[in-house]
């Protein structure tokens, strides 16, 4: 039974191979295909334009590929750039201050800063120094900054 079903499917097989034979050169199935029509012209417009007009109004409405160009730096400058402040250059500055003064209230410290990048180079200063040992900090809330062995390093 097992043999005569087998036999069936390879007969269900080789037919429908042959009808895809015959079909196949029939009808193709790749394209399709019409016979062109003709196309009336539109009465509406009948102006001729030469193809230097086209592209110069083509280029007259994409700005010329200038709507791809990236901005220069200038353009955008004010925005983007910042001040660069150096954290040496800040503990220069604090060491000064202390050395003027022997102990100065820490958030005068911050007082002459003028952008937020000066405020960070000075904090980090300020952390800079308490880890050498050059400075330390007294009292918790309206905490001074006292200057340790002249601020010199340890």
């Amino acid at each position: 039974e097992l043999k005569r079903e087998l036999s069936g499917q390879l007969l269900e097989y080789q037919e429908c191979k042959r009808i895809a034979g015959i079909l196949g050169s029939k009808v193709s199935f790749d394209s399709y295909t019409r016979i062109p029509q003709k196309i009336e012209s539109d009465p509406a417009y009948c102006r001729r334009l030469s193809p230097v007009a086209i592209m110069s109004a083509y280029g007259s409405a994409v700005g010329h590929g200038s709507r791809f160009k990236p901005p220069s730096p200038e353009d955008f400058s004010a925005i983007v750039t910042h001040k660069v402040v150096s954290v040496k250059s800040k503990i220069i500055s604090v060491l000064k201050k202390l050395r003027r003064t022997g102990r100065s209230a820490y958030v005068s410290l911050f007082s002459d800063s003028s952008g937020r990048s000066e405020l960070i180079a000075t904090f980090l200063a300020v952390l800079e120094l308490i880890k050498g040992r050059r400075i330390r900090l007294e009292g918790e809330k309206g905490s001074e900054v006292v200057l340790m062995n002249g601020g010199d390093r340890n």
